[in-house]
């Protein structure tokens, strides 16, 4: 359980853009924490002497104090998202049912534009390749296409040698 006073929750939601993410659940934008993240994208938060996972807070800011071994999970499969209403609560079974459910157990796990975490849609990623060309040779280069989708040169390359479908 997380002791949360008002300054914590004033700084918390400072952390936090409601307007930006290209991600939705159930017809509703995902909050996305832009502080620190750890490696796996999950936001991080210290209160008092503790660091926290930012979604939990979010969880626990409007419904409340959580029971011990208790996890929160993502509807929306986006780790950086706070929106609470995008939210569970639910046992580890619960989560690893929850990734079974919908594939993302390493075992022809969800991709391309089902993914939580894309930022492109399977067109995109097919018109980029397209524009591309063979080894970018006549085509545009992966800067250009970078800016113009909005993803790093590095994404470009990634899609363009089908290591990713981002």
């Amino acid at each position: 359980m997380i002791n949360i006073k008002q300054k914590d929750i004033d700084r918390f939601w400072g952390h936090v853009d409601k307007e930006k993410s290209t991600i939705f659940y159930n017809g509703t934008r995902c909050w996305e924490w832009i502080a620190f993240c750890n490696q796996y994208g999950y936001g991080r938060i210290g209160m008092g002497q503790m660091l926290y996972l930012a979604h939990r807070v979010s969880y626990e800011i409007k419904f409340g104090k959580i029971q011990n071994s208790i996890h929160i999970l993502h509807h929306c499969d986006n780790p950086p998202c706070v929106n609470p209403d995008h939210l569970f609560a639910g046992t580890q079974q619960n989560n690893i049912d929850d990734m079974m459910q919908k594939g993302r157990n390493g075992y022809g796990g969800v991709r391309g534009e089902s993914h939580g975490m894309s930022k492109l849609s399977d067109a995109q990623v097919a018109e980029i390749r397209r524009r591309y060309g063979f080894g970018g040779v006549g085509g545009e280069s992966s800067l250009a296409l970078a800016k113009e989708f909005g993803v790093t040169k590095n994404n470009i390359l990634y899609i363009v040698k089908y290591k990713t479908r981002t």
